[in-house]
């Protein structure tokens, strides 16, 4: 399956509600994909798991936030609510391990 993604955003698209969250984005299967428009800024891309998606949004969070650490807390927690907390700490351990490499 296919989504569309925002590529300055990162956000997903909904033909109801326009750009937004992963969980609310439409689905495509690959025919559809040479007739339908992209919106603007739209890419097709594989749809990604809901952890992958989770883990962008979480670092992005964190990126954003690294100077007030409440909110990067709730920003953190508002993004990963229905995650899978130990595959978080082990992915954004490993990934603020390489950032300090």
């Amino acid at each position: 399956m296919k989504v569309i993604r925002n590529i300055k955003t990162g956000e997903f698209w909904s033909n109801e509600h326009g750009w937004g969250s992963f969980d609310g984005c439409d689905e495509y299967e690959d025919s559809w994909v040479k007739r339908l428009n992209l919106p603007i800024d739209g890419k097709w891309m594989q749809k990604p798991s809901r952890q992958r998606v989770a883990l962008e949004m979480a670092v992005k969070a964190i990126r954003e936030y690294q100077d007030n650490e409440s909110e990067r807390e709730d920003r953190f927690i508002e993004y990963w609510e229905d995650g899978d907390w130990d595959f978080i700490e082990r992915a954004l351990t490993e990934v603020i391990l390489k950032e300090g490499e």
